[in-house]
């Protein structure tokens, strides 16, 4: 992955190391026919033990896909360690200071496991010790990428996913210009992609998804990705390709559904978006996108009858969603089953209680129930809380002036009668 570069060239000095390994495992297996029979038993194991283990991650005769890993260290050093303690064991006879030199390196190995094991702390400092190692990495700067974007660091994310993919002439970083490392890496593209769509930066989005899939034309992940750009772009027959395309390929990707969901009812498709919705709830019964975007549009259209045949369904998989609670107690308090809807909405305020939208729709409730003072309570706490949606503020400050108004003509029609 470009950490450690190959041998491409006879003339590389590394190519004389490994051709005489063979020479030294021989040399060292002479040596060790003058040593007591238990040390030559134990160096013959050390030497095979160490070789035979380090092999498979030789990358000679099979590809590996890590950068430098410590996991396939710990096999080998195993026979290496062996090998050093049997040498010890000899020298220290010759060498009487051998001691003091093996207790001082013997400490510095111990403070560099100590600083190593530090690195692993988290994930960023893990990868970020990794850069600092290998700067021309494609896998650690995508790695990176993804823990900063789960950060919420998005400018950093996106560096490190260029970094991976593509060539910058003027970006640098430790002094080196970074070139292209791996331009065809499918999951750095998708992830990128995902990145520029969210802040708006669809066309070069676009184009990012489809260097990926011309990559990787299987990856369904991405032609889903694809499609939700090319929604976003309202290019919603190109999107629906896409949609299909991932669909034929991963069939019970819930996420795809409700995609493919709302861009049916982004192009006024309503029963084709509920039909999706629910192959979205069928495959995952906890999707609660799904669940929210199906109550809502029943609800829209006047069917809260088909909303509250859901219910028990829905809250069996997802009891706590306030969103949901919200909706179906609408539905309830709509068709007139009063105690119910009350339970569900007053269950929603417990779980979200500084939503105004709900204790204002808690207020109409009460209205319609004839619970005049209940629903004025409501309305005031809606009003009196702090919301960015100020439409429902100003709903349920309307909706206080309205009942007040009400309940002052009914007080002046009881004194005149």
């Amino acid at each position: 992955m470009g950490c450690i570069q190959l041998i491409n060239s006879y003339s590389d000095p590394r190519l004389g190391l490994l051709l005489l390994l063979p020479v030294v495992i021989i040399v060292g297996y002479y040596a060790a026919r003058n040593l007591a029979d238990s040390d030559q038993r134990s160096t013959l194991f050390g030497i095979i033990f160490g070789a035979f283990a380090m092999f498979p991650a030789s990358n000679i005769a099979f590809t590996v896909g890590f950068t430098v890993a410590e996991r396939v260290l710990y096999l080998p050093s195993i026979g290496y360690c062996l090998l050093l303690a049997i040498a010890y064991k000899y020298l220290s006879k010759i060498y009487k200071s051998l001691e003091i030199v093996s207790l001082v390196i013997m400490a510095m190995a111990v403070s560099h496991c100590f600083a190593r094991s530090k690195e692993w702390t988290n994930e960023l400092s893990l990868y970020s010790s990794g850069l600092e190692v290998c700067p021309n990495n494609a896998k650690i700067h995508y790695n990176l990428g993804k823990v900063l974007n789960d950060l919420g660091n998005e400018a950093e994310a996106e560096r490190n996913y260029w970094n991976a993919i593509q060539y910058e002439e003027n970006y640098e970083i430790f002094k080196k210009v970074i070139f292209s490392l791996h331009p065809t890496y499918d999951q750095a593209l998708n992830n990128l992609g995902n990145l520029l769509e969210r802040n708006g930066r669809r066309d070069q989005a676009e184009q990012l998804l489809k260097r990926a899939l011309q990559a990787k034309p299987h990856f369904a992940g991405a032609w889903m990705n694809l499609g939700i750009s090319q929604m976003n772009s309202e290019k919603f027959d190109e999107a629906e390709a896409s949609f299909d395309r991932s669909l034929r390929l991963r069939p019970n990707s819930a996420d795809c559904h409700f995609n493919l969901g709302n861009l049916y009812q982004r192009t006024n498709r309503l029963h084709k978006a509920m039909n999706a919705w629910r192959n979205a709830t069928r495959i995952d019964p906890t999707h609660t996108k799904s669940w929210i975007n199906l109550l809502v549009v029943l609800d829209e259209l006047d069917d809260c009858q088909s909303a509250i045949s859901l219910s028990d369904s829905v809250l069996t998989h997802l009891p706590h969603e306030p969103t949901i609670l919200f909706q179906l107690g609408s539905c309830f308090g709509q068709l007139g089953h009063y105690e119910m809807a009350e339970q569900l909405l007053r269950e929603a305020i417990s779980i979200s209680p500084e939503n105004s939208l709900y204790h204002t729709n808690l207020g109409v409730l009460y209205e319609r129930w004839h619970r005049y003072s209940d629903a004025e309570v409501s309305y005031r706490r809606a009003a009196l809380l702090e919301s960015s949606d100020q439409k429902t503020i100003s709903t349920a400050t309307e909706n206080l002036q309205a009942l007040t108004q009400k309940r002052d003509f009914r007080k002046n029609s009881t004194r005149h009668h």
